[in-house]
């Protein structure tokens, strides 16, 4: 992605976001392992605000989780729409 697809990003992302005010709730570990739909989780491995390395630990208790971590990603997960979208497709025919 060059800079000023970057900028129209977040100009766009900006443009209504509201920022949650409330705590974020958590799953217990074991809400986790009760989870019954397959789950993607992408999380930047230099996220500044998440941990992680946890939050790929945790998630092994969800027998139906796959975790990506990024390489040298921050908060910001962009340009990975083509892995998400082939997740639910594929997912969402084996169901």
């Amino acid at each position: 992605m060059d800079d000023s697809s970057f900028l129209d990003y977040l100009t766009e992302t900006y443009r209504a976001f509201r920022p949650r005010t409330e705590r974020i709730p958590v799953f217990t570990d074991a809400q986790l392992a009760g989870l019954p739909m397959p789950v993607l989780a992408i999380a930047g491995e230099r996220d500044a605000m998440f941990d992680t390395a946890e939050t790929r630990r945790r998630l092994r208790n969800a027998p139906r989780a796959t975790v990506r971590v990024p390489p040298g990603v921050g908060r910001s997960v962009i340009g990975r729409a083509e892995r998400v979208s082939a997740f639910l497709v594929t997912k969402s025919t084996v169901e």
